[in-house]
């Protein structure tokens, strides 16, 4: 998948207009909905996979750090405190794992509002070239 920043100088690109030939850009409009639609798509899954992925692990470090995990947990990754529930949030905030994927999920999040807002320009798109297409009628004398 395409990083933010990829995303940026595309959309950047492909959403430019060119005024010399409004028909063209008219008729590139549904390839470049089809285009970021699929990237949409992507995006939404991608992100639904790492909210499960966060809640899933998330869990696994509410019951850890609560002491109710097997064994072998405990075995493979020592912690000797207990922990009140009052404290479990503390704990969760500061946990480096569920940091990481939260801020992986919130990347994936602004990835897929910005690309949602691009679908949103590429559908208004379509006006800003009708009525370029109008005003140069107008500008020419033909309406």
């Amino acid at each position: 998948m395409k990083s933010l920043e990829e995303l940026f100088e595309e959309t950047e690109s492909d959403l430019k207009l060119i005024e010399d030939d409004l028909v063209r850009e008219s008729l590139r409009t549904p390839y470049l909905y089809d285009k970021y639609l699929k990237e949409y798509t992507l995006a939404g899954l991608e992100l639904k996979r790492l909210e499960n992925d966060y809640n899933e692990l998330f869990m696994n470090k509410t019951e850890y750090y609560l002491g109710k995990s097997s064994k072998e947990v405990y075995d493979e990754k020592p912690f000797d405190r207990v922990v009140i529930r009052s404290e479990l949030p503390t704990y969760l905030d500061a946990d480096s794992e569920l940091r990481v994927l939260n801020e992986m999920r919130e990347y994936a999040s602004a990835r897929k509002d910005f690309l949602s807002r691009t679908l949103t320009g590429i559908t208004n798109r379509q006006w800003n070239i009708k009525n370029a297409i109008e005003w140069n009628k107008f500008l020419n004398g033909a309406v």
